[in-house]
């Protein structure tokens, strides 16, 4: 059984594949370098190509080879397993998600404070990185993505239909690829890493769209298509906020240290929140 402080982890910090990038951070490159990546539209735009293309065939080819195997060999049904959830557990999603409503509110209180520092200000990198990380998809594709991730606290024998069970097993692969992956990366720079996850929750959505064609749940479809609809903003989104929360850990500028401000204020509110929302009615549930 997956422990709760996994699962708090999974819950709390988004380590769900297509919201997160799984805990990835940037630690080797130096601030110049991060300054002057890629836009995060540039990164996915750059990946989608290479993978509408068949440029990552071979790659995971090899990562479903591994895939095989474990199946074959048994260990796959632990790997299942570590989705399995007590009541506790399940007690614990429900205080995570009520945290979370609130730490958006947070979140928009941040971005809308941002919007008035970079407003009128397009030129520079940092100012285009912010533009990308205060922008929001249409409500419909977000809460079709959040659906998708939260298929991770899902094993094939509870979900509530065929179609659904579909996709979770879908998801079981990804994230199955996906650690596999870690543990061969571990000493990758950032963008090597943060590439290869993108390619396989690209993978894993072209596959559940592939099998929506087929589903008898019209909503469940839609929501795949809505999902596979938001997937590349989301993830350039992802790329962009990385790399700024890197840029602002050593401001230099006056600009950078006025974002930092703006984004340690509101980290602040989060640790208070966070604290009263979710630790207190933690100890009391």
């Amino acid at each position: 059984m997956r422990s709760i402080y996994s699962m708090v982890a999974l819950i709390i910090f988004g380590a769900s594949g297509l919201l997160a990038q799984n805990g990835l951070g940037v630690t080797r490159e130096s601030s110049q370098t991060i300054s002057q990546s890629r836009m995060g539209n540039e990164m996915v735009e750059s990946i989608r190509k290479g993978y509408e293309s068949n440029a990552y065939d071979a790659f995971l080819a090899n990562l479903n080879s591994d895939y095989q195997q474990m199946v074959q060999s048994g260990k796959f049904d632990e790997f299942v397993k570590m989705r399995d959830v007590s009541p506790a557990d399940k007690n614990l999603q429900q205080i995570a998600a009520h945290w979370e409503t609130l730490h958006q509110k947070i979140l928009v209180e941040r971005n809308e404070e941002l919007k008035g520092v970079v407003a009128e200000q397009t030129d520079q990198l940092i100012f285009k990185r912010i533009h990308s990380v205060i922008s929001s998809l249409p409500a419909d594709q977000k809460d079709a993505l959040q659906y998708i991730s939260a298929l991770r606290f899902k094993t094939p024998a509870n979900a509530v239909n065929e179609d659904e069970r579909k996709l979770i097993e879908i998801d079981l692969a990804s994230e199955f690829k996906i650690v596999h992956l870690d543990a061969q990366y571990a000493q990758k720079p950032f963008e090597d890493r943060y590439e290869k996850h993108v390619v396989i929750n690209m993978d894993s959505l072209h596959q559940m769209k592939e099998a929506a064609k087929s589903f008898k749940d019209s909503a469940l479809q839609k929501k795949v298509e809505l999902a596979v609809a938001g997937f590349d903003t989301w993830q350039a989104r992802n790329w962009d906020l990385n790399l700024l929360h890197q840029i602002i850990k050593k401001p230099t500028s006056d600009i950078e240290k006025k974002i930092a401000s703006i984004f340690g204020k509101y980290r602040e509110k989060t640790n208070d929140l966070y604290q009263k929302e979710f630790l207190a009615k933690l100890e009391h549930s």
